[in-house]
C-alpha cells in the first residue's frame, strides 16, 4: 500500500503540498521512511522536516487507530457544536436564524447542501444542549490542561505540537468540505480509513 500525504492525498514527498500549513507533504504512516522526504536515512539531513531531522512514520496498531478515530470524531463533533450559528452556511443563506432555528425549507441545490439532514441534526443537538456545551468544553479544557502537565521532554512537546497542528488543519478541511456539501458521515469514513 502506498503511503499518502495526510493533507492532500498525494504520494509525493517534500514541498509542493497545497493544503499543508508549511507547503510540505507529510506521511506519518510509513515506519521505514522519513515522513517528510521519503528517505530511509535516520538523523540529521532532511531538508523538508522542521527540525532538519529525518522523522520516520509509525505503524499504527489497532488500539491506537481506534483511539485516534474516537478522539477525532469526538473533537470534530465538539468543534461543530462550538461553532456559532452565524458561521453556518445555512445562516448565510437565511435558512436558519441566529438561534439555529429553521426559517424556511431549502429549495436550491446550494441550500440543500447547507441544510442537509446531518446539519439539521447537529443544529437540533446544539440547540437542545445549550449551556451543557460550555460545561463540556470546560471539562475538556481542564483535562487537556492536566494532561499537558505530563509533557516532560522536548520531544514530547514537539509531537504534541505536531498533533495539535494536524488536528487544527483537519478541522479546517472538514469545515470546507461540509460547506461544499460533503456529508459528515462520509468525512468520518475518510478520517477512519
Amino acid at each position: 500500500m502506498t503511503s499518502r500525504c495526510v493533507y492532500c492525498g498525494s504520494a509525493n514527498f517534500g514541498s509542493g503540498c497545497r493544503y499543508s500549513p508549511k507547503g510540505m507533504h507529510f506521511h506519518p504512516d510509513d515506519p521505514k521512511h522519513c515522513a517528510y522526504c521519503g528517505s530511509s536515512n535516520y538523523g540529521k539531513g532532511c531538508r523538508y522536516a522542521p527540525e532538519g531531522i529525518h522523522i520516520h512514520g509509525v505503524q499504527y496498531n489497532g488500539m491506537l487507530k481506534d483511539s485516534l478515530d474516537s478522539m477525532l470524531s469526538n473533537n470534530l463533533f465538539l468543534y461543530i457544536l462550538n461553532k456559532p450559528y452565524t458561521d453556518f452556511e445555512a445562516y448565510k443563506l437565511n435558512l436558519i436564524d441566529e438561534n439555529g432555528k429553521q426559517l424556511r425549507k431549502p429549495s436550491t441545490e446550494e441550500e440543500l447542501k447547507a441544510l442537509n439532514p446531518e446539519i439539521q441534526t447537529l443544529l437540533y443537538v446544539k440547540r437542545n444542549l445549550g449551556e451543557k456545551v460550555d460545561i463540556l468544553n470546560s471539562k475538556i479544557q481542564l483535562e487537556s490542561l492536566l494532561k499537558s502537565k505530563n509533557v516532560t521532554t522536548d520531544k514530547e512537546y514537539f509531537y504534541k505540537e505536531q498533533i495539535e497542528g494536524i488536528y487544527n488543519d483537519l478541522a479546517q478541511v472538514v469545515e470546507h468540505a461540509l460547506r461544499d456539501g460533503m456529508s459528515l458521515s462520509t468525512l468520518l469514513t475518510y478520517i477512519k480509513t
